[in-house]
């Protein structure tokens, strides 16, 4: 598991962008760890790249027309969250998977204060299997690269376009 204590003994929290419902990720008393400014986002050959402090919006945005992932339906989650914890659409999850399954590469900051890119090939499977499931609990995620996927015209989705994001694209 990721020390959530400092070399003093102080707790540490940490968040990535966005919002968290249960706000679990702050703990009173504790040194905290802010990545939103992790908020960089660049999209090439089909896979979307992303600092973990970005928000949904921000993902949705930097996509280009007839392109899609797997995400939720609030603009202002934080990215780092919804790819580390899950991250569920109705019915893009049908065709795709959970937001983590299409999790493809990350760099995460281990408790040792090591850098590491983790990957499906990656010399560290114990470490990417854990962090595409419980991701906060074993290391910070600094960069998470996603697949992207083509939108299909009779797509169905559970409101609005295939995005589900009711505000205008930028």
């Amino acid at each position: 598991m990721f020390e959530t204590r400092d070399a003093s003994g102080a707790e540490l929290s940490y968040r990535s962008g966005g919002h968290s419902y249960t706000c679990n990720g702050i703990k009173e008393g504790s040194i905290h760890l802010d990545l939103r400014s992790l908020d960089r986002v660049s999209y090439v050959d089909g896979l979307l790249t992303t600092g973990s402090g970005a928000v949904m919006r921000q993902l949705i945005d930097a996509l280009p027309e007839g392109k899609m992932i797997v995400h939720g339906q609030c603009p202002e989650v934080g990215a780092g969250g919804l790819f580390l914890h899950g991250g569920w659409h109705t019915t893009l999850s049908l065709a795709h998977g959970s937001g983590n399954d299409t999790v493809v590469g990350m760099e995460v900051v281990t408790a040792a204060g090591d850098i590491v890119e983790l990957h499906a090939k990656s010399p560290h499977q114990d470490l990417w299997r854990a962090m595409r499931t419980a991701g906060s609990s074993f290391a910070l995620a600094t960069r998470i690269v996603v697949q992207t996927f083509d939108v299909p015209a009779d797509l169905p989705t559970d409101g609005g376009d295939p995005f589900v994001i009711h505000e205008p694209r930028a």
